[in-house]
């Protein structure tokens, strides 16, 4: 009985060193959708640290770079299922694919020299992409006004949203077949629901630009958060990022920038946001646009930190970005920033 109980206190403890190691380290994450359990998430990730010098992946110069490698104001990134990261390349109306364990450079939708369309296999100012759990992928088609839906491998799309005045960000809710699009200049998210045919509904705003919990403004950033069951909005023309919780009438919270639409450069302010995405522990990093920045907020903090760039500052050496709009994460959280006006993508590795 005693050598039970010995084994069972033990077992015990080192349970309880374990979780207040992880807790303290940050690596509890958040759980699935619906779950019923507690999970903690830590305030202090002291972990999560990255290099400021960045390192060109891809958007390098030369006469030896061949088109494939070559960008035109890169706006979204975003990693699929497999690991490989994709670049929407506004100015070459195409999206790229890198496969990263050989850095080779696939052109996976438009055109691959560049030339814009309209038809199934064109692509005219793409800004983003999302990809659903079979890794089928999403493509917002700016100057075309529409979404574009491209099955994996499939260089021909097909139009699954459109009519869209200046669309920027797509989100996809895999779980629900739900697709959101950012809708700039009518500043409101759009929601499409796909079943035996496809319901085409407002989830956010549309009630014009303003500061009014009721309205978003020129929304630039979008990502949904199946966690809480919202969306992050970056409201750009009032320097804000706000979540607003599916089936409201109102955005919750300002969980980035000043909630009176200030811009400014200090660790509570922004300008101009655009992209925002969150990682597994549910923090945020945001690009900071105007301010040439991306900036780290832990999850449940308003004070956030510049993990690359410099406030203010912009150029091409390895520590600056010029106009950063979105970032992305691989699965050991190094960070990967569309640094557009510089035309490359620039790695950050986390150490």
């Amino acid at each position: 009985m005693r050598s039970k109980y010995g084994r069972f206190v033990v077992i015990v403890l080192i349970s309880v060193i374990a979780i207040i190691a992880a807790i303290t380290m940050g690596l509890l994450i958040r759980p699935s959708k619906g779950s019923s359990s507690t999970t903690i998430i830590s305030k202090y990730s002291p972990e999560l640290r990255w290099n400021s010098t960045g390192i060109t992946i891809l958007g390098k110069t030369g006469t030896n770079i061949s088109f494939s490698e070559k960008l035109s104001l890169p706006y979204g990134i975003a990693f699929d299922l497999f690991g490989d990261l994709y670049v929407a390349d506004y100015y070459h109306n195409r999206t790229q694919k890198i496969l990263m364990k050989t850095l080779q450079v696939v052109t996976v939708a438009g055109q691959a020299n560049g030339s814009m369309g309209s038809g199934s296999y064109g692509l005219f100012y793409p800004t983003h992409m999302a990809f659903d759990s079979n890794n089928n992928m999403y493509v917002m088609d700016t100057a075309n006004r529409r979404v574009q839906f491209f099955t994996q491998g499939n260089l021909s799309g097909s139009t699954v949203a459109g009519a869209l005045s200046w669309g920027t960000a797509i989100a996809y809710d895999s779980d629900n077949h739900v697709l959101y699009a950012a809708d700039g200049a009518y500043n409101r998210i759009m929601k499409y629901s796909y079943g035996t045919s496809v319901s085409i509904s407002i989830a956010a705003g549309s009630n014009g630009c303003g500061l009014n919990t009721s309205q978003i403004c020129s929304p630039q950033g979008l990502y949904f958060d199946k966690y809480t069951n919202s969306l992050l909005i970056s409201s750009t023309e009032v320097h804000a990022v706000v979540r607003w919780r599916l089936g409201d009438s109102n955005w919750t919270n300002t969980i980035a920038g000043s909630p009176n639409g200030t811009r400014g450069n200090t660790s509570t302010t922004l300008n101009r946001p655009w992209g925002i995405i969150l990682d597994p522990m549910g923090n945020y990093y945001i690009s900071d646009r105007d301010n040439n920045r991306i900036q780290f907020f832990l999850n449940g903090q308003s004070v956030g930190r510049t993990i690359a760039g410099i406030t203010g500052l912009y150029g091409t050496n390895p520590l600056l970005l010029f106009c950063p709009y979105w970032m992305a994460l691989d699965k050991q959280l190094n960070l990967y920033v569309a640094d557009a006006c510089n035309h490359r993508i620039q790695l950050f590795k986390r150490y």
